[in-house]
């Protein structure tokens, strides 16, 4: 078995960007969190993570979050909610459920994708937009990236098709470091969003046009000039990175990963379709690709290189600990593996089921390999 190589792929020289310190010398004791993309699912799922983050008094710690597509429309909630938030003397808010959870399960519970991409076949309207549009509706209300919290620091990130690596959002820049930087952008939270979440190609490209920002050159922008400069052409931040882990790995030393993606499904059917060849050809680059962050990741545990906990829908469970009452067992995570990945709405079952999922398998994966001492779960808070 291919073993994974003793440094990391997350060097300066692999994203090198002005916002990353790079080095383990200076890295930051206060964690990070990182939300994958994977739709609705991976929405729901975060949120039960997040719970049990704040039931640990953990959450009011988190320094960065970092998030992708169905990660971000979860970042964006909480990032709106952030000052509302009441933390206590422990760093636990106590109505995290009023400001956070509900807003979110609003919207699951609306369908917005097919609407939002048929009207795109319209002259004139942009699906994109559209999805944009639903986003502000229900959760962000005409915020932009200037309205998001100094701190902790929240970082939305989409895949820029032009440059081919990073693009992030957050409240201090908008930056691609091939391109340059944006200080304090005049963006909308939900074009953020928009932007990390466009899964290609029925929801992207978001365009930006870069024309009225003023574009800093910073080290290593060898694409700061037009057309790079003139417009950017984002697609879902999981093109490039579906844990959003680049955000965070060269910058804290401790990391938490909630992942909503799942594995990779098996296809025993033959491929009688070059497009149903072509798609499962993507589908296991795809999954390959995040296979690998995450086994560099365990491997920067086990070496002690950084600390933390990673906890997923293809995560497993301690059957010991799954038969005690309202645990989750192997089967409820291939089960909830199994819901898809769409902008859809969510039956009240599908939501209970993930957020579940997302709460225990962060309890389980924080006491196993973060803190072992940290509070006994409180199963009614689930509803």
């Amino acid at each position: 078995m291919l073993k994974p190589p003793l440094l990391s792929p997350f060097t300066p020289a692999d994203d090198s960007h002005p916002d990353d310190k790079g080095t383990d010398s200076n890295l930051s004791d206060r964690p990070g969190l990182c939300l994958s993309g994977g739709g609705y699912r991976a929405t729901l799922f975060h949120i039960g993570g997040i719970m049990r983050l704040n039931e640990c008094g953990l959450l009011s710690k988190i320094e960065r979050f970092s998030s992708v597509s169905g990660g971000s429309i979860t970042a964006g909630a909480l990032a709106v909610c952030w000052d509302r938030l009441n933390f206590n003397a422990h760093g636990v808010a106590d109505n995290l459920e009023q400001e956070f959870v509900q807003p979110l399960l609003a919207l699951t519970s609306a369908t917005i994708d097919i609407p939002c991409i048929l009207s795109g076949f319209i002259p004139g309207i942009s699906a994109p937009a559209r999805i944009a549009a639903a986003y502000d509706k229900f959760l962000f209300h005409g915020k932009t990236l200037q309205d998001l919290p100094d701190s902790p620091v929240f970082i939305f990130n989409a895949t820029n098709m032009r440059s081919g690596v990073l693009w992030r959002f957050s409240k201090a820049y908008a930056a691609d470091y091939r391109i340059g930087m944006i200080r304090n952008p005049e963006m909308s939270i939900a074009q953020a969003v928009g932007a990390s979440s466009a899964f290609p190609p029925v929801l992207s490209p978001v365009k930006i046009d870069l024309r009225n920002h003023k574009i800093e050159k910073t080290n290593g922008a060898d694409l700061h000039t037009p057309p790079f400069t003139d417009e950017a052409l984002l697609a879902d931040g999981g093109v490039y990175d579906n844990l959003g882990l680049e955000s965070v790995f060269k910058r804290h030393k401790t990391i938490f990963v909630s992942n909503g993606g799942g594995s990779i499904p098996e296809f025993p059917s033959a491929f009688r379709l070059w497009s149903t060849q072509l798609r499962r050809i993507i589908t296991v680059m795809n999954g390959q690709h995040d296979s690998l962050r995450i086994r560099q990741l365990i491997h920067a545990y086990k070496k002690q290189e950084r600390k933390g906990a990673y906890w997923g829908l293809n995560s497993k469970t301690n059957e010991d600990r799954s038969s005690q009452p309202d645990r989750v067992t192997q089967e409820d995570i291939r089960n909830g593996e199994a819901i898809r990945t769409r902008l859809n709405k969510f039956k009240p079952e599908e939501k209970k089921s993930l957020i579940k999922l997302g709460y225990c398998l962060a309890d389980e994966m924080l006491r196993a390999h973060y803190e072992p001492a940290l509070p006994a779960p409180d199963m009614k808070s689930l509803g």
